[in-house]
């Protein structure tokens, strides 16, 4: 057996593909990916002076390695050709240079003769013999230019579908010549769900531009106890407010660095927010409502600063923010807090921490967003809310959701 697995090795090692193609780890430790991807499985960490063979590289500095661990195991994989002692030898004669190169050859292995009939003959015969040649590395380049079409991350993640159930706590402040009027709370479970498609990497893959599609529904409850003018409790009700929004967003991002642990992207982004809170609000008797709980719309366009760090893995650490700009905002019944609502400039940062499930292709993120706007009114309202007449006042909302985001990525 021992004879067998060295005769082996032997045919392996004088076999120039594996010959001209081994090379040696140079850096500390070098991870082994199942895709050319940071966020896919590590199969094995090679250390420094480790031997792979090359099988191929992409645009992207990945490298295809054969791994053999001992004369029964071997396994294929993917790791940054940065952390190889050379690049691959994949260069070949330019087409200007290749006459010369022949010419070259043929007198080193022929002797000029002054017969040019007997010449003849060998030429062609090194001719064909080096077209043959030429033919077959062209066939055998061939499935290396398909190993360089493929991409990173970014390219093996085209389509990502995404859920995210949360909860959801929203804040909402009235306030008049800056003291604060009143104000609630209301939180209960939401769910988000969306899909992330990526194009073609561009500018020799430095620009990634992706979009963003995804729409939430939340229902927010809480208990509102009812007081007579004494301060005295004398009921309470649950109130069942229910949110809905989508967003469609572009991503525009570059490339700003690239190590073997990871790169980093960030860029602007672009996009259309909408967002409407519809208010179940306390009625009396006789149909009067409090003007507590108030449905209110708004939407518009966002601009937006999006970054995703993968330095770690295998974890994806995504942050950014969006601020909108050119509100709508309104409120039903309209004039309650006032008129001529002027909506100011919407805030939205964001973060999320992602990490691979077991199985390919899966991921799960921790996850938490923030949104704030700050809406002036003036003139007086129509009808007292929450017993409090209103003049020139200002509303505050904020929404907190703190979720766990499932993603299947095909």
């Amino acid at each position: 057996m021992n004879r067998f697995l060295l005769l082996v090795t032997i045919v392996l090692l004088s076999c120039p593909v594996f010959a001209n193609n081994q090379f040696v780890v140079r850096s500390k430790s070098a991870k082994v990916y199942e895709k050319p991807s940071t966020r896919s499985e590590v199969l094995y960490t090679l250390r420094s002076g480790n031997k792979v063979h090359v099988l191929g590289i992409n645009q992207q500095g990945w490298a295809k390695v054969k791994i053999n661990l001992d004369g029964n195991f071997g396994f294929t994989g993917w790791m940054f050709k940065s952390s190889l002692g050379v690049e691959q030898n994949l260069a070949t004669a330019k087409p200007k240079e290749e006459p010369k190169k022949r010419v070259s050859d043929l007198e080193k292995f022929f002797e000029p003769t002054q017969n040019s009939q007997e010449l003849s003959p060998r030429v062609k015969e090194k001719k064909k013999s080096k077209t043959k040649k030429a033919s077959k590395e062209k066939s055998s380049s061939k499935p290396r230019s398909e190993m360089a079409a493929l991409d990173t991350t970014w390219k093996t993640e085209v389509l990502t579908l995404v859920a995210r159930p949360s909860w959801a706590l929203h804040q909402y402040n009235t306030l008049q010549n800056g003291s604060k009027v009143f104000s609630y709370t209301l939180s209960g479970p939401s769910v988000y769900a969306g899909v992330h498609a990526k194009a073609p990497a561009l500018f020799n893959q430095k620009l990634y531009t992706s979009v963003d599609l995804g729409a939430e529904y939340g229902f927010l409850h809480t208990t509102t106890n009812l007081r007579d003018g004494g301060g005295d409790q004398f009921g309470s009700l649950t109130s069942k407010n229910k949110m809905f929004g989508f967003d469609a967003k572009a991503n525009f991002l570059i490339e700003a660095s690239q190590t073997p642990q990871g790169r980093i992207l960030v860029g602007p982004t672009v996009g259309y927010r909408y967002l409407k809170f519809k208010a179940d609000d306390i009625v009396d008797d006789n149909d009067v409502r409090s003007g507590l709980f108030v449905t209110s719309q708004r939407s518009g366009v966002t601009l937006g600063l999006h970054s995703e760090i993968s330095t770690f893995p295998p974890f994806l650490l995504i942050i950014g923010s969006d601020f909108g700009i050119s509100q709508s905002f309104k409120e039903s019944p309209e004039d309650f807090s006032g008129t001529d609502p002027s909506a100011k400039m919407l805030y939205a940062p964001y973060l999320a921490l992602r990490f691979p499930l077991k199985r390919p292709h899966q991921f799960l993120a921790l996850s938490y967003s923030f949104e704030y706007q700050k809406v002036n009114f003036t003139g007086n309202s129509t009808q007292d809310r929450a017993g409090v007449p209103l003049a020139d006042a200002t509303v505050e909302q904020l929404f907190h959701l703190l979720g766990v985001t499932y993603t299947f990525a095909f």
